[in-house]
């Protein structure tokens, strides 16, 4: 004698087994052949980019890079977004720090050279001072040039150096083509072919 569990095991079995392999079931879960027609996003590797990039590694689209933003925003996952966001939030900061500090930088430098030149101090005060002034001049454009560059990075085709891992950019990737084969399928379901 079969106990209760076998027999409802047995049950939902044969329940399921009817619906999946019965005609009338096939026939009313149309396949959705649209889907074939839509170029796919993926990840290959560059040979030649306008910009330098340190991966080489991009998402692509028909055969076009995507910048990090773009793939965070196909997404919608707001915390792809963020991150890919997040550096420019401050970059105004760093701008203006960068550009104040050659800014001094210049001005300590103009001091030194016209003290060295009315000879009002020491020629090793005036010297250390107006090469100092130099060396900070250009450490303070050094900081504005990379804090603009680095920052927009992950705006930029093709991304020269990724926020998110090539690991979690596939999982991205193939949440993104799902959504497009749902949505694309879903609509012509919808309308008819």
């Amino acid at each position: 004698m079969l106990s209760h569990k076998s027999l409802r095991r047995f049950g939902v079995a044969t329940l399921i087994g009817t619906l999946v392999l019965h005609p009338g079931m096939v026939a009313a879960m149309p396949m959705c052949p649209a889907h074939k027609d839509l170029p796919l996003l993926t990840i290959d590797e560059i040979t030649t980019s306008a910009v330098p990039v340190y991966d080489r590694w991009q998402v692509m689209w028909n055969g076009v890079a995507l910048s990090d933003a773009q793939v965070a925003s196909l997404s919608g996952e707001g915390f792809l977004i963020d991150r890919t966001h997040d550096e420019m939030e401050d970059r105004g900061l760093w701008v203006y720090t960068g550009l104040a500090t050659a800014g001094v930088g210049v001005g300590m430098s103009a001091t030194g050279w016209t003290m060295l030149g009315r000879g009002s101090a020491s020629n090793n005060v005036t010297m250390g001072l107006a090469i100092g002034g130099i060396l900070l001049s250009v450490v303070g454009v050094l900081v504005m040039t990379e804090n603009i560059q680095r920052r927009v990075e992950p705006h930029v085709a093709p991304t020269p150096k990724h926020r998110l891992t090539r690991e979690e950019m596939q999982v991205v990737v193939k949440n993104i083509n799902n959504t497009l084969y749902g949505q694309i399928c879903g609509a012509i379901l919808m309308v008819g072919e």
